[in-house]
């Protein structure tokens, strides 16, 4: 006993020292620490039933031993990493053990009557935190079916549903119901700010490495070409090649500056409308490109995925008519409403025949596919001497976008 009591001394002390000086840097784990806190007092609660309050209840098994089980559960459960609980394999198999572990627990000590019906509710309280909405659902109805079928069908017990049960059924049901709702409702948007956490700093890490890598190999490659093209000219030789390649290395040199300014423009969070923003105003120096933005009435929900996706689109779609429309108006609409965004991007170029373009534009096809990998709608309409328009339209949820 003085082992165990070393054990949980250190524990405790670990943990509380983590939650006062940041060390478990996200909620999830301070989440999970509450658990575990809620588990500790729902036992506490049963044996106060059992000793002080002498509850009436029934055991097939002695009530001491199915704590102590419980007790070495829990510390176990606070031992082990609470990443875990994130939706994969080893998370799976510890909350299945977890609900097998209430059932008995439950069955054992007479279905509504048990002392470990609150505990019974730390499965569904884990899955609501850390699972998906539906999941936590398909717990919560295993967990109010369990219960009521350790209640009616005991198997070590002959038990009726009376009146006292019935209440006590429909206040576990309403408990259970909370549990699995509530933790969800307020962790999602955590989930979300989680993952976009973790993409920014994956950004941030790709644009060292551009920047670091090819950025620099292009820029010293343009030099060398510039300097070698001078020297040519001074010996009186003109190569159109070396023009050529002189213009490539410049356009290589230009898109990597682009595309570093997109991660770059990513490194905060909700910044889609900002980055769009100031793209455009960007092109309207280089291009001298007449853009409208216009954003609709309305709020729409998009996650970080979502974001980086649709600033990605619309920059491959306005890099596209700088360079082959010959436009000089471009508009450019974003329309929330009804759980989705549309988007629209219109010029008044010289336009293109689209079977054509869509058989060798690659920049199209790419378009497109990240449109629908979304699960939205990508569309092109154009007719030669007329201009085009791009349509974009996805489904929005997580983060508002930011005006």
């Amino acid at each position: 006993m003085s082992a165990l009591g070393g054990i949980w001394e250190n524990l405790v002390r670990t943990r509380w020292a983590g939650w006062q000086s940041g060390t478990f840097q996200h909620r999830e784990m301070k989440a999970g620490f509450l658990l575990t806190a809620f588990r500790l007092l729902t036992l506490l609660v049963g044996a106060a039933q059992v000793y002080l309050f002498h509850t009436a209840f029934f055991a097939a098994i002695p009530f001491h031993f199915l704590f102590i089980l419980a007790v070495f559960f829990t510390l176990v459960e606070m031992l082990h990493p609470l990443r875990w609980y994130l939706g994969n394999l080893p998370g799976f198999s510890f909350l299945t053990v977890d609900f097998l572990l209430c059932v008995w627990l439950v069955t054992a000590t007479g279905g509504l009557y048990s002392p470990f019906l609150l505990y019974s509710l730390s499965p569904v309280l884990r899955a609501g935190m850390f699972l998906s909405y539906r999941r936590a659902i398909l717990v919560a109805l295993a967990s109010s079916i369990y219960v009521l079928c350790g209640h009616v069908f005991n198997p070590f017990f002959s038990i009726r549903l009376d009146g006292v049960g019935a209440g006590y059924y429909f206040i576990y049901i309403t408990a259970v119901s909370l549990c699995s709702v509530l933790p969800y409702l307020i962790n999602v948007n955590l989930r979300r700010r989680l993952e976009a956490e973790d993409m920014l700093r994956e950004r941030q890490r790709l644009s060292h490495e551009l920047h670091d890598g090819c950025a620099q190999t292009i820029s010293v490659m343009l030099w060398q070409v510039q300097l070698v093209q001078r020297r040519l000219e001074e010996m009186g030789i003109q190569l159109a090649e070396m023009k050529e390649l002189e213009e490539l290395a410049q356009r290589a040199h230009r898109e990597t500056r682009d595309a570093l300014k997109t991660l770059r423009g990513f490194l905060q969070k909700g910044n889609f409308i900002a980055s769009l923003r100031g793209f455009l105003a960007e092109l309207r120096e280089e291009a001298h490109i007449n853009f409208t933005l216009s954003l609709g009435a309305g709020q729409i929900q998009l996650d970080p995925e979502q974001e980086e996706e649709l600033l990605y689109i619309c920059r491959e779609a306005l890099t596209n008519i700088r360079r082959h429309s010959g436009a000089r108006n471009v508009e450019i609409r974003i329309e929330p409403g009804r759980g989705r965004l549309r988007i629209s991007i219109a010029d008044d170029g010289h336009g293109f025949n689209i079977y054509d373009k869509y058989s060798t534009g690659y920049g199209l096809r790419v378009m497109r596919e990240r449109t629908e990998a979304l699960g939205g709608k990508f569309e092109v309409i154009s007719t030669p001497g007329y201009g085009a328009t791009v349509k974009i339209e996805i489904p929005g949820t997580g983060l508002a976008i930011a005006k």
